[in-house]
């Protein structure tokens, strides 16, 4: 009954991470920090339990022989500071990466229009993490599908679509309204340099951790998060520890998610 949180080893086994991914999706229904005590609202399951930091009347509390906590209990420790929320299942993990992405894009959106720069760009949209999972994309296209980019009076057509350094007539370009991959293949084959080097591009080619992805705007790779262990990363990942089993298939689906498909 005297759970250590600071202990990382006790608290990061996959059933305690399981209930610390859950305790993200309850709702607080009454809250009292001076007991510490809290009544929650799971909406999925359609139930309501009240915890104390040594209590709670849950099925997965009780049932337990020796004290874990639940995600209950794991949730009123967030609340007081207990413990740090590090980890996220994959509906919290979404919502998460979709108001980063939405608050980046207008950040984005909000810098002044540069007429010394190529396409009128300022420079930072380019240094931007969700820009450099496009310039990775736009060297695959340059470099890997050549044929699908056409020279014409004005601009180009890659993959169809009307290209120039400041407009495209794609989707992620209507919604975005910000460079997208056929605009960085645009400005790769007029040998502009982009800020994602073509070096980077060749060696996240030869090993995939080295990819770029991003998290509120932030560039970052799985090679610096296994390097680092930077716990402001741990939110792009359903794992800290990264099973080869599984890592491709993640890192692509992330990657893709992330980037303009």
């Amino acid at each position: 009954m005297n759970w250590n949180y600071n202990d990382e080893a006790a608290n990061s086994t996959t059933p305690q991470i399981n209930r610390q991914k859950s305790a993200r999706n309850l709702g607080i229904l009454e809250f009292d920090p001076s007991v510490p005590r809290a009544v929650f609202y799971d909406v999925k399951r359609d139930n309501r339990h009240t915890a104390t930091l040594t209590q709670c009347d849950c099925n997965d509390f009780n049932r337990q022989k020796n004290f874990k906590p639940c995600m209950h209990i794991y949730r009123l420790a967030i609340e007081i500071g207990l413990i740090e929320a590090k980890y996220v299942d994959q509906n919290t993990q979404y919502r998460l990466f979709g108001a980063m992405a939405r608050e980046e894009m207008e950040r984005l959106r909000r810098l002044p229009f540069d007429v010394t720069e190529w396409g009128g760009w300022p420079l930072e949209i380019h240094e931007s993490g969700m820009q450099k999972t496009r310039q990775y994309r736009g060297y695959a296209i340059k470099l890997s599908e050549l044929e699908a980019v056409r020279i014409v009076e004005g601009g180009w057509v890659i993959h169809n679509y009307n290209v120039t350094l400041a407009s495209c007539d794609c989707m992620d370009y209507r919604d975005r309204k910000l460079p997208c991959k056929h605009i960085y293949t645009a400005a790769l084959v007029a040998n502009i340099t982009l800020p994602f080097t073509v070096a980077e591009y060749e060696i996240a080619q030869q090993d995939w951790k080295y990819v770029p992805l991003y998290l509120g705007g932030r560039s970052f790779t799985v090679a610096e998060y296994e390097t680092t262990r930077d716990k402001s990363l741990a939110i792009a990942f359903d794992f800290l520890e990264l099973p080869q089993a599984k890592t491709d298939t993640a890192i692509c689906l992330f990657a893709t998610l992330r980037a303009d498909s």
